[in-house]
């Protein structure tokens, strides 16, 4: 969605681009000195694989609803811990000033947001 777009909200389209821009933007983070931004933005690609299949249903406005309908889901509970464990380290960085080497990033990357990805992308029929 551009600046000026519809009120109604990102479309289920705007959050799939916008997780491709979020996840592009942290593997070209990912081995340089900036690796909470690289971290942060994984975890905001997830949010918006998550926001794009649950916006046909009714937006989550919240990390707390979000995190809450990936464990109830029976779509996502399988992967639940990989978000968490996203968002949990996007924390560690926005509020905590953690920086990450990037072996950990690539770790991370491999280990929870691929499964996190992979389990969306194959929800949406992407």
């Amino acid at each position: 969605m551009t600046a000026g777009g519809a009120a109604a909200g990102p479309t289920q389209q705007d959050h799939i681009e916008q997780a491709a821009h979020n996840e592009s933007l942290a593997l070209s983070l990912a081995a340089t000195p900036h690796t909470d931004w690289a971290v942060t933005a994984l975890f905001y690609a997830a949010l918006h694989l998550l926001d794009a299949y649950t916006t046909p249903q009714g937006r989550l406005k919240s990390h707390q609803k979000r995190i809450g309908f990936v464990y109830r889901s029976p779509d996502f509970s399988s992967v639940a811990s990989h978000y968490r464990e996203l968002l949990d380290r996007s924390q560690d960085a926005r509020y905590d000033c953690e920086r990450f080497n990037p072996t950990f990033v690539l770790n991370l990357i491999q280990s929870d947001f691929e499964p996190f990805k992979q389990q969306a992308r194959k929800l949406l029929g992407i």
